[in-house]
């Protein structure tokens, strides 16, 4: 015990010279000279030998180019997600808007623009034979919101294939009633006050009233009609094309397929179809039931007549 006593207290005492001794006292001077080498001749952190070999330098006073494109990569600033609140809300509103304008105007609409017809006068296809011909029988009054040259709302009255087209407006009286007036030939014209209910779901009804006297309408939508082209249609290559008389201005519009376009100034259109007897032209189209105008044709040079009246090729 006495000599394992002696023995600790030799290595404690060893213990302490080494914990208080540091390692740079006993070789200073080796580390000093290595040191003074390495300041003398700077090399590379990673560079090659003469041998091929790489070798690892530390401390070197050569960029380093793969160090320096981490070192600029680490010095970009991350991109920060950016949220466009200000943008969001305004599409959220917009959005809102559309929607709340988009159900009033589905459900609260009160404008007489769109296709009508009378209450009770309307033919159905069970009525007649075909949906066609029930359509072909339906008078549509008809208000758009096209303008004319003078800037005059432009109506319609339509038959079939054949179309009247005339003028409206819209007025605010006195008394607080809403006025139209309207003018389509002599078929539809006058001045009556209005009213208009319904939406585009249930459909929409509107009362026009004259002189006490209420005409109740409905929304409708307008019918795809055609007039099949004659079986024995041949065509005639000096009628080809779009014939005009200026002093009525008339217009007459063949085309190659057995189908015709007539236009009376702006105000009478017709679409049909044609064909060709001898000296006559028949022409085949829609007002209520399927009708036919006969005109008797010849050529005066370059100028076509119909019934007397002469045309001049224009297109």
């Amino acid at each position: 015990m006495e000599n394992q006593e002696n023995n600790n207290s030799a290595l404690n005492e060893n213990l302490n010279d080494a914990e208080n001794s540091s390692p740079n006292d006993t070789n200073s001077e080796v580390y000093e000279d290595n040191n003074s080498e390495l300041n003398d001749n700077p090399v590379s952190e990673t560079s090659v030998a003469d041998d091929g070999k790489t070798a690892d330098y530390t401390d070197s006073g050569e960029e380093n180019p793969g160090e320096s494109e981490n070192i600029e990569a680490q010095e970009q600033p991350k991109k920060k997600k950016v949220f466009y609140l200000p943008i969001i809300i305004t599409a959220a509103i917009l959005l809102i808007a559309i929607i709340f304008f988009g159900v009033a105007y589905l459900f609260f609409d009160n404008s007489v623009e769109g296709a009508w017809i009378i209450e009770g006068s309307d033919a159905t296809s069970d009525e007649i034979q075909s949906a066609q011909d029930a359509a072909n029988a339906n008078t549509y009054y008809i208000f758009t919101n096209d303008v004319d040259e003078q800037g005059n709302k432009i109506a319609k009255l339509k038959v079939g294939t054949m179309e009247l087209s005339g003028t409206y407006s819209l007025s605010d009286g006195t008394d607080g009633a809403r006025t139209l007036t309207v003018s389509v030939s002599y078929f539809f014209a006058g001045e009556y006050t209005y009213e208009v209910s319904g939406n585009v779901f249930t459909g929409k009804t509107m009362t026009l009233t004259s002189n006490n006297t209420p005409y109740k309408f409905k929304s409708a939508s307008l019918p795809e009609l055609k007039v099949d082209v004659p079986e024995n249609f041949e065509v005639k290559d000096e009628l080809v094309g779009e014939w005009n008389e200026s002093e009525y201005n008339m217009t007459y519009k063949f085309d190659d397929k057995g189908n015709v376009y007539v236009n009376q100034g702006g105000t009478l259109e017709v679409n049909g179809t044609y064909e060709v007897n001898d000296s006559t032209i028949t022409i085949h189209y829609l007002a209520g039931e399927e009708t036919k105008l006969d005109l008797e044709y010849s050529f005066d040079g370059d100028t076509l007549i119909l019934s007397g009246l002469g045309y001049e090729k224009v297109g």
